[in-house]
């Protein structure tokens, strides 16, 4: 392939990924779904606005994911976490109670997958956070389904 033939396939790919990334930014910022990135030691790297509507507060870049969910859910997500950076399922899907910054529980569906490395850096999780207004928290319990 020629110089000549070689720049306009580059500008071709350039465009297309310039592209995806806005189609990335527009999901990513409309969503009314909370989208976490988070590392495989489950730090922040990114997590969208409907996220922090959803904790009702912002997240600070020290924070865990695991570290927002009731005592009795954060040792089921670290798991689900670690079978999905293992390869031993593809994503987790499971219902689990969310604090608020108000100590109100909140329960979620969380379903996390591994966004995988593209050779040049670290993998990462990528968690949805659906609130699921039709679960209504019970104080102290897990079942609360109307």
């Amino acid at each position: 392939m020629s110089t000549a033939e070689a720049m306009p396939n580059r500008h071709r790919v350039a465009r297309a990924l310039r592209l995806s990334t806005q189609r990335f930014r527009a999901v990513f910022s409309c969503s009314t779904i909370g989208i976490a990135v988070t590392d495989l030691d489950g730090r922040w790297v990114a997590a969208n606005t409907a996220l922090d509507e959803i904790l009702g507060h912002d997240l600070a870049p020290d924070r865990v994911l695991v570290d927002l969910l009731h005592p009795d859910d954060a040792d089921l997500l670290a798991a689900a976490y670690q079978r999905v950076a293992s390869g031993q399922v593809s994503r987790s899907r499971e219902r689990y109670r969310l604090v608020r910054a108000t100590g109100e529980l909140v329960w979620v569906v969380l379903t996390v997958s591994l966004l995988p490395s593209t050779g040049h850096g670290p993998a990462y999780h990528v968690t949805l956070v659906e609130p699921r207004a039709e679960l209504v928290p019970l104080p102290g319990g897990r079942s609360g389904a109307r």
